[in-house]
């Protein structure tokens, strides 16, 4: 029995952008995509780890404009600046904890 090609390989799995994502700490270039360079940074050791090859080519795909890729880029840059502003509260929160308890 054949099987049919399927049309769009590319998301089978939302991991393969949530691991380019990561793998580029989230940061963009100058084109408003996610920065390719950071791949050309790892050792090999780290490139093979990390399946460079797929990477390179998830890469590719998300600089085609892909709608469903741009809203997973999205929506991670939502989680992290929200993290990262809990973190923030978290932590002045602490600060103010602390000094409540410092004896004047």
């Amino acid at each position: 029995m054949d099987e049919e090609k399927d049309p769009d390989p590319f998301h089978k799995s939302e991991a393969d952008v949530y691991a380019l994502y990561l793998a580029v700490d989230g940061e963009k270039g100058d084109d408003g995509f996610l920065n390719g360079n950071r791949l050309k940074e790892f050792s090999p050791d780290e490139a093979e780890g990390l399946n460079l090859p797929k990477l390179i080519e998830v890469w590719n795909h998300t600089r085609t404009g892909c709608p469903r890729c741009a809203m997973i880029v999205s929506t991670l840059n939502m989680v992290r600046e929200t993290l990262a502003e809990g973190a923030e509260d978290a932590s002045e929160e602490r600060a103010q904890a602390e000094d409540m308890k410092s004896p004047s």
